[in-house]
């Protein structure tokens, strides 16, 4: 049980860490976590993202 209290941790601190949850809500969409990812990757490999 420990194993996933501090999984859900983990993933709830890298979504707060990605500026994804605005004030007032609650759920962010997937979409907006996979762009986050892909500039975060992208950075990382060196490549200049458009936006």
């Amino acid at each position: 049980m420990d194993i996933l209290k501090s999984e859900i941790l983990r993933k709830r601190q890298l979504v707060e860490d990605r500026n994804l949850l605005v004030e007032n809500k609650k759920y962010f969409k997937r979409s907006e976590l996979a762009k986050k990812e892909e500039e975060a990757y992208f950075e990382r490999c060196g490549y200049k993202t458009l936006g």
